[in-house]
């Protein structure tokens, strides 16, 4: 190439995009070089940069704050963390995790990595050395689907299969708040918001809900919701949607309690129907009686 500049130049100028200015400056003044008759680009690729030998099928991908690294979480159980501008492997791969990581994120600092896994557990990694600096935290009763740093970096949050959200210290480990129950399907994000004060969540379930990050309650929903799902321990008690107590059944009626409308229940095998059309509940339930 060295003893031929020249040549390899004007052997590739028939090949740049026609609208890229390389080519509207220079291809009249070669009129006698070869043209490209088919398939020529009008633009450049938008692509800048393939990074490839990830470790397989990548589910979690996220920048560092200053945009210089990219943390990738995979179906290998590994974690690596590669050079936003060259693509070179800068750290990992990482190893700890026993099944598919399907979540990764960076602290705000860049100092530390949070991932969930397949399986059902959170570990938080120096980002330099892969070491594991926290973890792994159980609790989840299914696989770990999405996780986040809290704006200062002391907690991480955590969505799951299990329908759950927790919020967990992300130095100890310990539990923190939750499991928020209130999803009907699994969780498959979570976000904090840029104050720490609370918890986005979006779920199989094909709704969005907003919770105080130190609580169980959901800020979004002033309802309680009654859905099939509902459930019912062994005292007879049936649970709302953020696991509060709404109403109990005698024993006769709780065998194969179900929903078939909005607002009337038909509990165990003598059919007793319920009408809960005005039936007031949740922080309401004082309003049940006339004054």
């Amino acid at each position: 190439m060295a003893k031929s500049a020249p040549h390899v130049y004007c052997s590739t100028l028939p090949y740049a995009p026609t609208c890229s200015l390389v080519s509207m400056h220079y291809s009249s003044m070669f009129p006698r070089t070869l043209r490209v008759k088919s398939g020529r680009l009008s633009h450049w690729p938008s692509s800048e940069m393939v990074i490839s030998r990830v470790g397989g099928p990548v589910n979690s991908i996220a920048l560092s704050s200053d945009g210089q690294r990219i943390v990738s979480g995979s179906e290998d159980q590994t974690i690596r963390v590669w050079n936003a501008i060259t693509g070179e492997i800068v750290a990992g791969p990482f190893n700890g995790h026993s099944n598919s990581v399907t979540s990764v994120a960076f602290s705000p600092d860049d100092q530390h990595i949070v991932s969930g896994s397949e399986d059902r557990t959170i570990r938080v990694w120096n980002a330099t050395t892969g070491e594991t600096v926290a973890g792994p935290f159980s609790g989840h009763l299914n696989p770990v689907t999405s996780v986040a740093f809290s704006p200062d970096g002391q907690h991480t949050v955590s969505g799951s299969h299990d329908r759950t959200i927790r919020v967990w210290n992300a130095t100890t480990g310990e539990t923190v708040a939750g499991p928020f129950g209130g999803h009907s399907d699994s969780v498959r994000s979570v976000a904090f918001s840029p104050d720490g004060q609370h918890i986005v969540s979006g779920s199989s379930d094909g709704t969005i809900r907003v919770w105080d990050a130190m609580t169980r309650e959901t800020e979004t929903t002033g309802q309680v919701d009654f859905t099939n799902q509902s459930k019912i321990n062994d005292e007879g008690w049936i649970f709302g949607n953020n696991d509060e107590l709404l109403m109990w059944i005698l024993p006769l009626h709780r065998t194969s309690l179900h929903r078939p409308s909005s607002n009337i229940w038909v509990s165990g095998e003598h059919e007793t129907r319920l009408d809960l059309s005005t039936f007031v509940h949740g922080r309401s339930w004082s309003t049940c009686i006339d004054t």
